[in-house]
């Protein structure tokens, strides 16, 4: 505890981490009794079960906090958790939109994001079959939400092309850091900070203007879209970055259960 006292973000994090389970039971609360009273659908039985994987890794990350501050874990209960959020996020996007998609390119395009995030998981960590395993099952859930997106035509023309050059760029950079000198690192570690949580904000909007517009299909896609972004942000900060994007993570959840809840009533 003492230790943990002594760095802000840290501290920050924790107390966050705890904001963050108290609305995880209030949102995994307000999913099963959707279950039980308003309709027992798939999709919301499929984020119940993604909310309690993420309850559980809240559950190891604050006992690690509390007894095993700035150390640094192998393989565990949070990595299990994390793929089990990611593997019943796909299945609930890929049981809402069975569709096919026919535009290979995209998905092939995803893949390669979601390859080049795992490679750079790699140089910062040097933990290969963790980061392989996640690397596998995010790359997965970045494919079926890209996918719900292109099925419901959330995007236009223009969005697709300025989503595809803010991640080019931001891998790019990224690997830029690992070969540059320290002054420039940080120049470009500055610069992706602000493009990511440019595009977070961006996707928030849309997803708020989906909302408003009472689309449900595109309303899903978007909130778990920007759910994986938001996700990727986190992957790709620290300190206090890192904690801005657990907040956007936190704040994701009603908006997801209000996504599935929409989809649900409309089914």
């Amino acid at each position: 505890m003492e230790q943990l006292l002594k760095d802000p973000a840290e501290f920050a994090s924790t107390v966050l981490l705890i904001f963050q389970m108290i609305l995880l039971f209030l949102v995994l609360a307000r999913a099963l009794r959707a279950i039980r009273t308003e309709a027992r659908d798939n999709l919301m039985v499929l984020f119940a079960f993604s909310v309690g994987c993420f309850l559980v890794n809240d559950f190891y990350w604050l006992a690690h906090a509390l007894l095993l501050p700035g150390v640094r874990m192998p393989f565990s209960v949070s990595e299990i958790g994390d793929n089990g959020i990611f593997l019943f996020y796909s299945m609930l996007l890929s049981t809402a939109f069975p569709e096919r998609c026919e535009k290979k390119s995209v998905f092939v395009l995803t893949a390669l994001f979601a390859a080049a995030n795992t490679g750079l998981w790699i140089g910062w960590s040097g933990e290969w079959v963790k980061d392989i395993v996640g690397g596998l099952v995010f790359g997965w859930f970045l494919c079926v939400a890209v996918r719900s997106l292109w099925i419901t035509h959330a995007l236009s023309r223009g969005e697709w092309c300025v989503l595809g050059g803010a991640c080019l760029v931001l891998i790019a950079a990224q690997t830029a850091i690992f070969f540059v000198p320290e002054h420039w690192a940080r120049v470009l570690d500055t610069f992706c900070y602000v493009l990511l949580f440019i595009v977070v904000l961006l996707w928030c909007v849309k997803t708020f203007l989906a909302w408003r517009k009472g689309d449900s299909h595109v309303f899903l896609s978007l909130a778990f879209a920007c759910a994986a972004w938001i996700s990727c942000t986190m992957y790709m900060s620290a300190g206090w970055m890192y904690f801005f994007a657990d907040l956007c993570c936190t704040l994701m959840l009603p908006v997801e259960l209000l996504a599935v809840r929409m989809e649900v009533a409309e089914a």
